[in-house]
Order: structure tokens, then sequence, then C-alpha cells
């Protein structure tokens, strides 16, 4: 099976992703203390976007823990059922 490029270096962490320019825990705090989301994005100059991805309770590690993170890291077998279903079905 081929598999996508890069992914034997991000299995053994060399791929990290951008570095983070500022601290979640520092968002959550700003939060809790009643600061509105828009005004903690311009205060650290970020996007509301990041603020809200801070504030989600499901990190990264939950959300992919035990799927697969893409598309082509499923196993074949699962797509050739999937054809074979389509198929009988039209």
């Amino acid at each position: 099976m081929v598999s996508a490029p890069g992914s034997k270096r991000r299995a053994e962490g060399v791929y990290r992703g951008r570095k983070k320019n500022v601290d979640d825990d520092e968002i959550r705090r700003r939060i809790a203390a009643g600061a509105s989301k828009a005004s903690v994005a311009r205060e650290l100059k970020v996007s509301r976007m990041t603020v809200y991805r801070a504030l989600d309770t499901n990190s990264l590690e939950d959300r992919t823990a035990g799927k697969a993170a893409h598309r082509h890291d499923r196993p074949a077998s699962d797509y050739r059922e999937l054809q074979r279903r389509m198929d009988a079905r039209y």
C-alpha cells in the first residue's frame, strides 16, 4: 500500500505544525474573567477562530483518538465494501 507523503516522518514526530503565538490557557483565563471573545481576539492579535479553538473542550488528541486522521489512512477494504454496496444499489 502506498502511504501519504511524509506520513512516516509525521509518525516519528518530526512534523509538529506551526508554533503557537498565544497560550490557550491565557485565552481561557481572559474569557473566564468576563471578556468577550472578540475583545480577547483583538487584544491578543489573533482571529476569533483561534479563540474558539482554544475554548473547544475537545482537544485535537480527543477528536482524533481511534479515528483515521485522513481518508487515505483507512484500509482499502472499507472502500471495497462501500463500492460493492453502491454497485448493488444502482
